[in-house]
Formats: structure tokens, C-alpha cells, sequence
């Protein structure tokens, strides 16, 4: 592993339990925190059924399932303490299952021994995905895969929306210079055809791209 690159893991929604939790702790009413968990875990007609029975302004946590706020008022408890005990771990993994993990990780992290040492007067990188890069700015940003079928991907001649939105996110994410990188093949090109460029490069205009070419794997200097 190299001490200056890091990736992040791309979600499907823009939060996560953690960030419910992280709510819920500074505040245990906090309407958001526990819409953040229905969401999280009940069905959408459930969800949909709360928000309407929310608009007068009744408490979010008094319309859901007793048992439901029972569990996570149980797991805001044992996060309350400083320490985790193994005794307080295992009730975590009896509430959550796997989720459990992912919350000692976060709000209990263990030092590490052999920490690397970062130097910082060398660049850093960061592996996201679309969604990962949200928020984020850099000075040089890569974006690879400009293939059609790839970014994006193209069903009955026909471009998903979401698609351009995330394309759009990525360019915004740069200040100083963006790379838009595209690849003729996969893997072997024998007996197949090279990918097409993305149909996305053609919303740049023309003044605002330097054409590199392709470059051949045989040129590549180690």
C-alpha cells in the first residue's frame, strides 16, 4: 500500500448509519437522525407512510415501530460510553449484525502501531467513484472510463440522466487541470472491436480540450 493514496467507497445514498448515529448522539430527538435510519432500513411504502404522518409536526421517532426505536435507542446507549467493552460489542453485533463492525470502526478506531509516515511535499492521490467525489475538490482530477457502455452506460440508444449528473460532478471537482481518459480496449484486442469514446467528450468544447491520442501500453515508461 502507498501512504499517499487513499480511495473512498462509493454508496448509494449520500449518508450512511453512522451519519445517523453521529445525529442522534449530539441529539437523541434529532428528526433527520431517525429519518436517516427508517430509510436506512424500512421498506419505501413504510417510510412514505411516516413522512406524511410527520407534516403536523409531530416527533419523527414517536410514529415509528416501538421495537425499531427500542433497538437503536439501545445502540446510541452503548456508544455513549468512552470505552467499548466486549461485553458492549456483543450487543452491538446482536442489534446490528455486520453493521456492527462498521460502527466500532468509526466511533472506538484503534491506533495503528506502524503507522506510515505520509510526506507531504509529494502529491496525494484519491480513488473515488462518482459518488465518492462529492464535496471534494483537487487540483488535477482523473476521470477514466469515458467509454460508451462504460460512462456511460448507453440502454436502447439512450443516456441515463444520472449519468450526465455524475459526469458534471466529476469535471466540477477540479481547479487546476482535468483528464478525460478513454481506452480503445479492454483487455487482448484480437477479435474484438475497439470501445467507442464517450458521447460525454462531445459536451466539452473543442477549445477547451488538448487531444493526447491514445497511448500504447508498449510505450509506457516504467
Amino acid at each position: 500500500m502507498f501512504a499517499n493514496v487513499s480511495f473512498t467507497e462509493a454508496q448509494v445514498n449520500d449518508y450512511s448509519i453512522i451519519d445517523a448515529y453521529e445525529l442522534l448522539l449530539a441529539q437523541e430527538n434529532s428528526n433527520f437522525g431517525w429519518r436517516m435510519l427508517a430509510e436506512l432500513e424500512l421498506s419505501e411504502r413504510q417510510l412514505q407512510g411516516f413522512l406524511r404522518a410527520s407534516l403536523d409536526g409531530t416527533p419523527f421517532s414517536r410514529l415509528l415501530p416501538q421495537d425499531f426505536v427500542e433497538k437503536h435507542d439501545s445502540v446510541i446507549e452503548v456508544l455513549r460510553a468512552e470505552q467499548l467493552s466486549e461485553d458492549d460489542h456483543l450487543r452491538l453485533i446482536q442489534l446490528l449484525g455486520d453493521q456492527a463492525d462498521i460502527l466500532v470502526k468509526h466511533f472506538y478506531p484503534i491506533e495503528d502501531e506502524n503507522p506510515q509516515t505520509i510526506d507531504e511535499t509529494q502529491p496525494t492521490v484519491l480513488l473515488t467513484s462518482f459518488e465518492g467525489c462529492k464535496g471534494l475538490s483537487a487540483g488535477h482530477v482523473f476521470v477514466v472510463g469515458l467509454n460508451d457502455g462504460v460512462v456511460p452506460k448507453v440502454q436502447d440508444n439512450q443516456v441515463d440522466d444520472i449519468d450526465c449528473c455524475r459526469f458534471i460532478v466529476a469535471l466540477t471537482r477540479t481547479r487546476k487541470q482535468c483528464y478525460l481518459l478513454s481506452n480503445r480496449w479492454d483487455y487482448s484486442p484480437v477479435g474484438k472491436k475497439p470501445f467507442e469514446r464517450s458521447v460525454f467528450l462531445l459536451l466539452i468544447p473543442k477549445e477547451y480540450i488538448a487531444e493526447r491520442g491514445y497511448l500504447a501500453s508498449k510505450d509506457i515508461i516504467d
